[in-house]
């Protein structure tokens, strides 16, 4: 009998005594399937399976998903391992498949390639952030023409990852905004008050009249320069000859 392993959701205690959670009997139904049983949709565990990962994403948020184990970790073998997490993949792309109701859909070689292809490029993100990917593709008004191929999913994705990345970036420049302290507020109390002090004392002491007295005595006593520099000149500047009547 397999263990029962928080391996979805990161931080959450092994359940012993209480009833599993939709995850654990997702895993361990996925454990007694083969990827092939689930891309061909030929295992009859696949409809309960559905409706357990229906449970599951009712309650996905992106906060939710953004914490979650990455693939790379859940590749391990203390976590799911390779073949489990590739099958876990192709289910859940089958489970998206089949939603859409396409005429033109992937077949099971597709689905896994896709799978693989999942795994490889969005190894450092969650399982989970490819759950809410999907679902929101589902029910965002898309048009998928009727059909649906490797190359559209992975489009999907990539929409999906780069909305995040931006909010991410969003969230991390008003965080930062808001740690930039005041310069005020991040001295000693009695400092910032002295200099507060200080400042409003300057204002309050300056003089309107005394400034207009020194403008204007600055300005007198330049014309006085400028008038003696003048005379100066005029006194060294030598007589013209006389010449002798005639």
């Amino acid at each position: 009998m397999h263990t029962l392993q928080p391996l979805l959701s990161p931080n959450v205690p092994t359940t012993t005594n209480h009833s599993p959670t939709s995850e654990q009997l997702l895993i361990n139904t996925l454990k007694q399937n083969t990827v092939i049983s689930i891309a061909t949709g030929q295992s009859p565990a696949l409809a309960q399976m559905k409706l357990l990962l229906v449970d599951i994403q009712s309650s996905l948020t992106p906060a939710i998903a953004h914490q979650a184990p990455k693939l790379f970790q859940l590749r391990k073998a203390d976590r799911l391992g390779e073949k489990l997490l590739l099958t876990l993949v192709v289910f859940l792309l089958k489970t998206f498949q089949d939603s859409l109701k396409v005429k033109d859909g992937m077949e099971a070689a597709d689905l896994i390639e896709t799978a693989e292809m999942i795994l490889q490029k969005y190894s450092h993100d969650s399982l989970k952030d490819v759950m809410l990917a999907l679902k929101e593709a589902k029910w965002s008004g898309h048009n998928f023409y009727n059909a649906l191929s490797g190359p559209k999913v992975m489009e999907v994705l990539e929409k999906y990852f780069d909305s995040k990345a931006q909010l991410l970036e969003m969230e991390h420049r008003q965080q930062k905004a808001q740690l930039t302290p005041n310069l005020l507020d991040s001295l000693p109390t009695e400092l910032t008050a002295k200099l507060q002090s200080t400042v409003t004392s300057s204002v309050s002491k300056f003089d309107e009249e005394e400034y207009q007295r020194q403008r204007a005595a600055y300005y007198a006593q330049r014309v006085a320069k400028e008038i003696q520099a003048a005379q100066l000149a005029a006194d060294s500047t030598p007589e013209p000859l006389q010449q002798d009547a005639v």
